[in-house]
């Protein structure tokens, strides 16, 4: 058992323990261990209570009581101990006040401690809370500082939130489309030039831009492909980045663009006619075409394969680009590869004119025989009609075709 000390009487007085919350009871059982020890003068009561209720202790008990601190502990039920001791100067053990102001106390004690405490558990609450954002947003602060590229990059905006191309009115395009098929292309290409400029997501005004550039018969033939390619780039970059063209445009886009790669790639002067074989690789003219824009054309009509699967344009087309690229090297296997694929990519094309498919948006159907009369002049094709699959597709096509075909025997030759 622990005592407090007193200097005047030298007698000791046992710290009592008294629970607040029962304010019927006047003394609790002696001998119960206190939490500290103090001297203190006998002239004066000592009482250990609660922080927030030693005002109201000290104005009930009068001068004699000298609040000393707070011994409180929790116990469960929200209850509390209170230690307190309060020598009289004579050598007694209990408390220096009467029984009615120690009960009004210990009332008035019980309601403060619960009082207090709610609001000692709110503030708890509400710090937590605050040192809880404060690292949230220190924490969210030193992610955002360790990637560079998040404040200096701003997100990528969407070039036509609807999908498609935004073009102007069809009153605004109407001028330049008629200059376009009365083949007054300078017209043209000024109509379309403005209305590019004013509607800088409208990937349609710049493809009629394009074509006016590539069908211009006032200027040289490599000088308007030449001019023309940035152009179709630009059509495709605005098409891939969500300014999406119509099925129709996007045709002529894909096919518009792999001829004028095609008309790049011809190494002959303009005018001239095609070289003569060389036997030294096969019977094929040695060196025609330059290899990079047959690679280009071919990109595009594998893209135009995948969305127009019923044209025979494109696979005529693509059956050109491999004869070209057979003639763009010396190496015979790579001849030998390219040439078997022109075969192939011809015999596709006669199989879908004699099967009368076509994309619907097509005003014309061009037949079986419009594309053998075409091979028959172009000069791509020359290593391929040097070969003898090139008439046995041509017989096999018109064998198959539902509709009879006329050909004169200059056609098939």
């Amino acid at each position: 058992m622990d005592f407090a000390e007193h200097a005047v009487s030298g007698r000791a007085t046992p710290l009592q323990s008294w629970n607040p919350l029962q304010a019927g009871r006047t003394r609790e059982p002696s001998g119960v261990p206190a939490l500290e020890s103090r001297s203190l003068p006998s002239s004066a009561g000592v009482l250990d209570v609660p922080a927030p209720a030693l005002p109201r202790a000290a104005k009930s008990l009068g001068d004699q009581a000298l609040a000393v601190g707070r011994s409180v502990r929790g116990r469960p039920g929200g209850q509390a101990d209170v230690r307190w001791c309060a020598p009289t100067g004579r050598g007694e053990s209990g408390f220096a006040a009467s029984a009615g102001a120690r009960s009004e106390w210990l009332a008035g004690a019980a309601a403060e401690v619960e009082r207090r405490g709610g609001a000692r558990r709110t503030a708890q609450r509400c710090s937590r809370f605050f040192v809880v954002s404060c690292a949230f947003l220190v924490l969210s602060a030193c992610g955002r500082s360790a990637d560079p590229q998040a404040t200096t990059q701003p997100p990528a905006v969407k070039a036509c939130p609807a999908g498609y191309s935004v073009d102007p009115p069809r009153g605004a395009l109407e001028p330049g489309i008629r200059a376009f098929r009365d083949r007054r292309y300078g017209e043209a290409q000024r109509e379309f030039s403005a209305l590019a400029a004013q509607f800088p997501e409208s990937a349609t005004a710049r493809l009629w831009l394009a074509d006016s550039v590539l069908f211009d018969r006032e200027l040289d033939s490599r000088v308007a492909a030449e001019r023309s390619l940035p152009i179709y780039e630009a059509v495709g970059t605005l098409h891939a980045a969500g300014c999406k063209l119509p099925r129709r445009p996007r045709y002529y886009h894909l096919m518009d663009a792999a001829y004028a790669h095609l008309r790049l790639a011809s190494l002959a002067p303009e005018g001239d006619p095609p070289s003569a074989p060389s036997p030294e690789v096969g019977g094929a003219a040695a060196l025609a075409y330059e290899p990079g824009h047959v690679h280009r054309a071919l990109e595009f009509l594998a893209l135009a394969t995948a969305e127009f699967p019923t044209s025979a344009e494109v696979p005529y087309t693509e059956a050109r680009a491999r004869c070209a690229l057979s003639q763009s090297t010396h190496a015979e296997s790579e001849i030998a590869a390219a040439l078997t694929a022109c075969q192939h990519k011809f015999a596709d094309a006669l199989r879908l004119a004699g099967q009368l498919q076509r994309p619907r948006f097509l005003r014309t159907h061009r037949s079986m025989q419009d594309w053998i009369v075409r091979s028959r002049t172009q000069s791509e094709f020359g290593p391929l009609r040097a070969t003898p699959e090139y008439t046995r597709i041509v017989q096999e096509a018109l064998e198959s075709s539902p509709l009879p075909i006329a050909l004169t025997p200059g056609d098939l030759q």
